[in-house]
């Protein structure tokens, strides 16, 4: 083992003294004893004392001179007054663990004692003085070594932004420039199918027609991605009426789920305000998207949108609007739902599977959305279907009725509603509860013709007869025909409700028809 490092202590007291506690000390080889003559600043680097043994009365001003020269080191004052010794030790501004005091009939033993807690607690101070340079000289190598790599990943930020922004710009010109040509080839195929064309020839263009409009679906998606990407999507705020644009956009979408016979349906509650200012092209991209989504994955049943008014945030003057997409599809699975906003996810992503589109549709929604100023979010049940919500501001314009202005002619009016979906009777029976109407619920054919009957024992008649087209068993046609061939139920207004313009005709039927809705 090596032999522990010396300990200097300069020993600074009146002659007898000082060389009985001198030779008491330098019996111990752990001290190494300096010249009583040094005076501060006098000793060589390494000989500097760390303890400093030295009578009570000194002066303040050579505490000072010790404590400059020497950082760190310790006072024992040999005074038979410690009150004395601590005024001194104040007026020299010294910390109380840097002295203490011994009294002068104290033993060797003692006196061993007394200088080597002094020496511990220089040394203890110096080794954390050391360590705390150390780790200060490290915290700042580490700071240099972070501000470094910062400067690195800044630049490659810089780099990769740069580019994202570059292959944005070029995807969002490259969809452009593609879609430009894209329009001349639908209305091209347009054209051309109404010229004579044979059974083959008709497929084979109707074939071209809805592969380029697919085509063309892409393309956009992928334009708008990228103005997204890049930044350079904008919104252009106007004012707009809610529910034309609601019925409008249904009206659109409204074959592609008849064809995939999917019921289309919409509510818009009457606390909704009508007349608003927002970006109703943008509103209608995300309906459109969500509504496309529902009818895509949905083999049968319905999608149904729900349009209500949300409370406001405090401090916020807008109409805050939630609009929902309910379907009755596929679902989505657990595994997929944290990712479904992501780009070019799809809830069926297998390599076979059915459903087509670019995955983008949910991004782009999720984007225009917080765009917008909202929020979006969706519930989903493997197998049962999904629901999506989301929220918008909009400011208020005009005067914002909710209702027609005027239905005093339709209160209390008997309405017979026949449909075989649970859904559309609910939304036709508040629908005309709204108006003052009076409504009966019927779920099928045979069922609407009891309730006529049975209105007709009463010697009451309805008013009004909403009939969908659709139904199973009977449909809206054969329950038209009985009515007219029953003298007793006649006489009511048939108003045929189909999502689609009927192959019969209303004169087949012997009744009135509403347009398509």
């Amino acid at each position: 083992m090596s032999p522990s490092p010396q300990t200097n202590v300069l020993v600074a007291l009146p002659a007898p003294m000082e060389a009985a506690v001198t030779r008491i000390l330098a019996a111990r080889d752990t001290f190494r004893i300096l010249p009583s003559s040094s005076g501060p600043g006098r000793l060589s680097q390494g000989q500097e004392p760390a303890v400093v043994v030295l009578s009570g009365d000194v002066e303040s001003e050579l505490l000072h001179a010790w404590e400059a020269s020497c950082p760190g080191v310790r006072f024992v004052f040999v005074s038979t007054d410690p009150e004395a010794v601590q005024t001194l030790a104040e007026m020299a501004g010294l910390e109380e663990w840097s002295w203490s005091v011994l009294r002068p009939e104290a033993d060797p033993i003692e006196i061993r004692q007394a200088v080597r807690t002094a020496a511990g607690a220089q040394r203890a101070l110096k080794d954390a003085t050391n360590a705390r340079n150390a780790v200060d000289s490290a915290v700042k190598e580490r700071i240099a070594d972070l501000e470094s790599a910062n400067r690195e990943l800044s630049g490659a930020r810089d780099a990769a932004e740069t580019a994202s922004r570059i292959k944005s710009e070029f995807l969002a010109n490259m969809s452009h420039e593609i879609r430009t040509p894209m329009y001349g080839v639908l209305g091209m195929t347009d054209l051309l199918q109404e010229t004579g064309l044979s059974e083959v020839q008709r497929d084979y263009v109707t074939s071209v027609r809805k592969s380029g409009s697919m085509l063309l679906n892409i393309l956009n998606d992928i334009l708008d991605f990228s103005k997204i990407e890049a930044g350079k999507m904008e919104l252009d705020p106007v004012p707009f009426g809610l529910r034309e644009s609601v019925g409008d956009l249904l009206r659109m979408l409204g074959l592609r789920a008849d064809e995939r016979g999917v019921e289309l349906l919409s509510t818009v509650d009457p606390g909704v305000p009508d007349s608003l200012v927002g970006d109703s092209l943008r509103l209608r991209q995300v309906l459109t998207n969500l509504v496309t989504n529902g009818v895509k994955f949905t083999e049968k049943g319905e999608v149904e949108l729900t349009v209500k008014s949300d409370p406001a945030p405090a401090g916020s003057d807008a109409a805050w609007i939630r609009f929902s997409v309910r379907d009755t599809g596929i679902g989505i699975p657990e595994e997929k739902k944290p990712s479904i906003f992501g780009a070019f996810n799809q809830a069926d992503a297998s390599t076979t599977r059915r459903y087509g589109g670019t995955g983008l549709g949910l991004t782009i929604s999720r984007s225009l959305v917080e765009m917008m100023g909202g929020r979006i979010w969706f519930e989903s049940e493997p197998g049962k279907g999904s629901t999506f919500h989301f929220v918008l501001p909009f400011n208020r314009h005009g005067t914002a009725a909710a209702v027609p202005a005027d239905v005093t002619a339709l209160s209390g009016m008997e309405v017979l509603v026949i449909d075989d979906n649970a859904t559309n009777r609910r939304i036709l029976g508040d629908m005309v509860r709204q108006w003052s109407m009076l409504p009966t619920l019927a779920e099928s054919g045979p069922d609407g013709l009891a309730a006529l009957r049975v209105s007709s024992e009463a010697s009451r008649r309805f008013d009004v007869i909403l009939l969908d087209c659709n139904m199973p068993e009977m449909d809206g046609f054969a329950v038209a025909a009985a009515i007219r061939n029953d003298p007793a139920m006649a006489g009511s207004t048939i108003m045929m409700l189909t999502p689609r313009i009927a192959r019969r005709t209303p004169v087949e039927a012997g009744s009135s028809a509403s347009p398509p809705t």
